[in-house]
């Protein structure tokens, strides 16, 4: 795994699509992060969604498998 900081993450997914070398697993991060709040919230006005309506942890873990194939704890709590 390598680690990546970027200041402009679409460096990072045009270097991915252009540079047949680039395989495996990579994080991108922020030297500046923001709350999720925020993440969110600039997420929703850059996709023109002016509301964005929260999922329970109950709703998470119902649709995680089923719709997403995944495992809900990841969406929930993350991973190390």
């Amino acid at each position: 795994m390598i680690w990546i900081h970027l200041h402009d993450m679409n460096r990072l997914f045009e270097r991915a699509i252009a540079d047949d070398s680039m395989r495996g697993v990579y994080i991108a991060s922020s030297p500046n992060s923001v709350s999720n709040r925020q993440f969110m919230s600039s997420l929703r006005r850059a996709l023109r969604m002016p509301l964005g309506l929260p999922a329970f942890a109950w709703m998470v873990r119902l649709g995680a498998p089923l719709l997403l194939r995944t495992d809900p704890e990841l969406a929930l709590y993350g991973r190390y």
